[in-house]
């Protein structure tokens, strides 16, 4: 009979049953949703990273990797598998659009991509896109990408084709969000990622080597994380291995590539002096044949002259012989005798002389044309006397110019030779896949919805029992009667309360079925939805079922229903039977504080008299309204709160405190001379009104007591500074360090649990200094500690190195400017990365944006509990006084007056509730939001004035409607109700 009874109960108050079950599915659905989230997103995540085979390790070195490298890490024991990875940036051309791609080599054994659309490259020429990329851009498979001309040369030749046609779309886990990273090409952040055939590039060297090793414990577990970091150790030992074996073989090739050098060094030294010595031999023959010829002409000439004068002598004795023969034969003329033999005699002599003085004629005509040719050829030998000096002195300066180039060469030889005696031992570096910064960032966002997990469903579940706490004390004291009755017929008090407790157990026991399936189906998939913005590589998530978190399900829908039936029943158990037959006497009446109010009081009119008196009689009622209500405007509040505070944490960054437009990284530290150069570049091409701040940032370990922290050392003096980074905490300015003093963001501070005036110590590489905190300062994105250049000089021992500065345009640049600036310093030469804020706070936003959902989700979930709570407390309030509204229907209240009368006191009830949920709600959001941990990420809770007035108007609206759908139920409610006599 009692079960027939129960079940009698269950029909005839299914209304309030449903309340129990929805109650309890709500907080139950809510509680294993969120808890489900992070164990579905995470299984999603490890399907794909396992099927893929993500990497654990990866090793760099500043000489590369080879094949020898690969063998190394084959050969250590921790080590699985081991392949190299190919991986060059380049400047694309698609569709007349540049983009800054990272171009890899297909990968064979591990992080094997996933193939969402075409095919895998099997030919040259043929390529893969970022599944991002192509969906951003609207890229089409069958296009043609090619390798800009505006690349460098070196990068150019990494490339054996320069146009590639695109085969398919693929997501690799080494990006598993949609960040890809920083490059030193274009603005200095990579739009994404392609693939192609090892032959397809054309590198001396591999640039990483991927690691798979031997782990016990699965993805995306704290017990994984704890073995990569236990084998860290290892690891930078075998990437030192590596690097000092690359040393060597780059050592014994360059010495190679130097003896060839050296060799052509000594063929051009014995080349020169042949040529030399040849140059030499001519230039001396032809100097002596010039000296023979002049000693020649010197000869002849000699002979000659003598010649020419003896000649003369002799012309001039015939001349003076035949002057004296002509005075004969002029004398014999006159005398007439021209007979005889003297004159005769003289005629001969006559004609002897002038043959004599004709042949002596010849003579000297002869010699002079022999002097004359003497001359030409002393003037011939003097041009060739010339060239030969020309030559000769064109000869010397040939010679000492490759005197001077063999000098040089073998100085460079030299110089080589000692580089590579010298050779630096060379940098190495080992990465787990948790230094990934998709795979970390994965990590921390599953984290903050299992964190925020923690904390919303306490309070579901504490509203769940005050309204399983109400509805069955409501249902108890309906029922004193028939309790009173079984226990005068025999019933014990267990075989009663087990009665109860079906009721209100098994109703929360179906609500907690049917909350724990729909909220691990429901909650996982919407949130999955709103992070495939940030991680693309599935659209769903499976589902993950959790016997423990199921079990404690039940346990906490059943503790509420056992403890709210014992607290309501209690009570009865300890009346007479006698005393529970007869009607619970109601409360008696007493005087209100407002009616003390005299002049206020007589203002009122009845009906808002009988509301006040009312609301402050049923205690219980008001208090359970009261902290139901509230606890739905505290959901609320907490639910806005965290909007504000968490996706707006870039803006707060971006806006508020980093002003710089531009942050540089350079290759080398910078000299004076370099900077003023670069600051010089910066403000050409109408940049003039640009600021550059040059500063030495570095990674840091940051020390106090038994605490540590990761964060950025920065070391700077200018008195700009403000102008960069706006350093305050709320409204306070604060003042840039003095010297030994340090000022600290508040992530550090809470990591470290410091406050102004303790020591810290920061520690560099193998430099470590102890300073003292003077401030801390609000930073949301990044971990900062700020020093001056003489507390660096004076604790580190070392001059700060310049290998950073913030750029910043003028107030009205815009973000297009930014952008093009951006790209204007990546191709410096001394810059190795120029990252744009504007990305950074793009970036930072998609990723908390995707938190947006979370938010909804709370924000739902607390309307639909205020709902059901205001909708319980209603019926119950009208249940308790059906006999009251019965009468004043009866007394003649029209339609309006009944519902004003009853509704009336729910409003009161709910603004009064509403406001108090305030504090409590900022108490609550203040709970969450130091319960969200994000790696990098500082949250300073936050809430607008909008976020408190929409929260009371919001539980205000709900009770509007409960009023409304309510107003029927006091509709069918019967007058003669109240003619029927309690006993």
């Amino acid at each position: 009979m009692l079960i027939k009874s129960t079940f009698r109960e269950i029909r005839t108050s299914i209304t309030r049953y449903l309340a129990i079950a929805a109650i309890v599915a709500l907080g139950v659905g809510f509680f294993s949703g969120l808890k489900m989230c992070k164990p579905a997103m995470v299984e999603t995540a490890r399907e794909f990273v396992n099927a893929s085979r993500m990497y654990d390790y990866m090793l760099l070195s500043t000489y590369g990797i080879d094949d020898e490298s690969v063998a190394i890490a084959l050969d250590n024991d921790a080590v699985k598998n081991a392949e190299a990875g190919y991986e060059v940036d380049a400047i694309t051309q698609v569709n007349d659009t540049a983009y800054s791609i990272k171009w890899m080599a297909m990968p064979e054994k591990l992080n094997r991509l996933s193939l969402k659309k075409g095919r895998l490259p099997e030919n040259k020429g043929e390529c893969v896109l970022d599944e991002e990329l192509m969906g951003d851009e609207g890229f089409s498979i069958g296009d043609e990408v090619r390798i800009s001309g505006d690349n460098k040369k070196d990068t150019r030749k990494s490339f054996r084709q320069k146009t590639y046609t695109i085969v398919g779309v693929v997501d690799s886990c080494l990006y598993l969000d949609y960040q890809r990273g920083t490059t030193d090409i274009g603005n200095g952040s990579l739009d994404g990622f392609a693939y192609v055939q090892k032959d397809d590039l054309d590198l001396e060297y591999a640039t990483c080597l991927y690691l798979d090793l031997d782990l016990a414990e699965d993805s995306f577990t704290d017990g994984q994380k704890d073995e990569l970091k236990a084998k860290e150790p290892e690891m930078k030992r075998l990437a030192h291995e590596i690097t000092a074996a690359r040393r060597e073989s780059v050592m014994v090739k360059a010495q190679e590539k130097l003896d060839e050098k050296r060799a052509d060094y000594d063929e051009a030294v014995a080349e020169y002096n042949r040529e030399k010595a040849d140059a030499e031999r001519k230039i001396s023959d032809g100097e002596q044949q010039i000296a023979d010829g002049r000693k020649e002409i010197s000869s002849n000439r000699k002979k000659l002259n003598k010649n020419l004068a003896s000649t003369k002598a002799q012309k001039a004795e015939l001349e003076k012989n035949l002057k004296q023969v002509n005075e004969g034969i002029a004398g014999l003329e006159a005398m007439g005798d021209t007979e005889s033999e003297t004159y005769k005699g003289l005629l001969e002599s006559r004609s002897r002389l002038q043959a004599g003085i004709s042949k002596c004629d010849e003579g000297i005509a002869q010699i002079s044309a022999g002097l004359k040719t003497l001359s030409s050829k002393e003037k011939q030998l003097g041009r060739s006397e010339k060239e030969l000096k020309s030559s000769k002195s064109e000869a010397e300066k040939k010679f000492a110019e490759a005197e001077d180039e063999l000098d040089e060469a073998k100085q460079k030889l030299d110089e080589a030779q000692d580089e590579i005696n010298e050779l630096e031992n060379g940098k190495s570096y080992a990465f787990s896949r948790e230094d990934n910064s998709g795979y970390s960032s994965f990590r921390s966002n599953s984290d903050i919805v299992n964190n925020i997990a923690k904390v919303f469903p306490l309070f579901f579940f504490l509203v769940a029992l005050l309204v399983c706490m109400t509805t069955m004390t409501r249902m108890i004291e309906e029922q004193r009667t028939q309790i009173g009755v079984l226990r005068a017929l025999g019933y014990s008090n267990a075989s009663i309360l087990g009665k109860y407790l079906f009721y209100a157990a098994s109703g929360s026991v179906i609500g907690a079925v049917l909350g724990f399936f729909a909220g691990c189906k429901v909650f996982p998939t919407v949130i999955w939805k709103a992070y495939t913005m940030m991680y693309s590589f599935k659209d769903t998530v499976p589902f993950v079922f959790d016997p423990v978190l199921f079990a404690l399900s039940i346990g906490a829908a059943l503790l509420c229903a056992v403890f709210a039936t014992w607290i309501s029943i209690g009570s009865c158990f300890k009346s007479e039977p006698a005393d529970l037959i007869r009607p619970k006497a109601p409360p008696a009446g007493q005087r209100i504080l407002l009616e003390r109010i005299t002049p206020l009081w007589n203002r009122l009119s009845f009906l808002y008299k009988v509301s006040f008196r009312n609301v402050f009689r049923y205690k219980k009622r008001f208090i359970m309204m009261l902290l139901g209500i509230s606890g739905c405007t505290a959901l609320l509040v907490a639910g806005f709160g965290i909007d504000t505070t968490v996706s707006k944490v870039a803006e707060y960054q971006y806006t508020e405190i980093s002003l710089y437009d531009s942050q540089v990284m350079f290759r080398d530290s910078m000299t004076p001379r370099e900077q003023d150069k670069f600051t010089e570049y910066v403000k050409k091409d109408g940049n003039a009104d640009a600021e550059v701040l040059m500063m030495h940032s570095a990674s840091a370990d940051v020390k106090a007591g038994e605490s540590s922290a990761t964060a950025t050392l920065v070391a700077q003096d200018s008195p700009d500074f403000g102008s960069f980074i706006d350093l305050h905490d709320g409204e306070r300015k604060i003042d840039y360090p003095g010297d030994g003093e340090a000022v600290i963001t508040r992530k550090i501070q809470k990591e470290l649990g410091v406050k102004a005036g303790d020591k810290i110590t920061v520690k560099e590489g193998y430099s470590e200094m102890t300073v003292t905190v003077a401030d801390i300062c609000e930073y949301y994105v990044g971990e900062y500690v700020y020093v001056t250049t003489d507390t660096y000089k004076t604790g580190m021992g070392k001059n700060p190195s310049i290998k950073a500065a913030y750029v910043r345009l003028g107030d009205d640049a815009s973000d297009e400017d930014v952008r093009d600036l951006t790209g204007v310093l990546s191709e410096h030469e001394d810059v190795s990365a120029a990252i744009c804020s504007i990305d950074t706070l793009d970036r930072v936003e998609k990723m908390m944006k995707s938190l947006n959902m979370v938010v909804y989700v709370v924000i739902l979930c607390a309307g639909l509990l205020a709902f059901i709570v205001i909708f319980n407390l209603t019926n119950i309030n009208i249940l308790e006084r059906i006999r009251e509204i019965a009468t004043i229907k009866v007394l003649g209240f029209n339609q309006r007056e009944v519902s004003q009368y009853v509704f009336r006191e729910n409003m009161m009830l709910t603004v009064a509730a509403s406001f108090a949920g305030i504090p409590l709600g900022k108490w609550l959001l203040d709970f969450v939001i130091n319960n969200i941990v994000v790696s990098m990420i500082y949250f300073e809770t936050r809430i607008t004035v909008s976020g408190y007035v929409f929260a009371v108007i919001l539980t205000i609206v709900f009770a509007l409607v409960v009023n409304i759908a309510m107003g029927r139920r006091l509709d069918n409610i019967s007058m003669t109700e109240s003619l029927k006599s309690i006993e």
